[in-house]
């Protein structure tokens, strides 16, 4: 998975992207829905990146519900689809957004532009 012990011995190009693979390797468990710290609503806090299961459920048991979850979770009325200008900046809230990165920005494939992106992750709350 994308962090743990499994990907710490993988063997591909995407351990070394993830600096600290190796010491990511305790299993954490979660509230499915969490209350956003700013907000008070409700959010669905699962995705497929990162959300493996339910306690004291098998794999076979969790799939269906999680692949239900991640299937509402980017229904159309869910989705924002940001559309690349020159100079562009996009901004998203990690506590209540999924993100996937389409391939429609490099030069040849789509609007032409250079991607030039810095992550920021600022330490914050636990999930409630």
């Amino acid at each position: 998975h994308v962090f743990g012990k499994i990907r710490a011995e993988k063997q591909d190009d995407t351990v070394g992207r993830i600096k600290n693979s190796k010491l990511a390797t305790q299993e954490v468990t979660h509230p499915v829905v969490i209350k956003h710290p700013v907000s008070g609503n409700k959010i669905l806090y699962v995705n497929p990146t990162f959300t493996l299961g339910f306690d004291e459920w098998t794999d076979s048991e969790s799939k269906p519900l999680l692949d239900y979850l991640f299937s509402h979770a980017i229904k159309p009325e869910f989705t924002c689809r940001f559309k690349w200008t020159e100079n562009a900046i996009a901004i998203w809230d990690n506590r209540s957004t999924l993100h996937q990165g389409l391939t429609d920005f490099f030069p040849g494939r789509g609007l032409g532009y250079e991607r030039i992106m810095d992550r920021i992750a600022i330490e914050g709350d636990h999930p409630q």
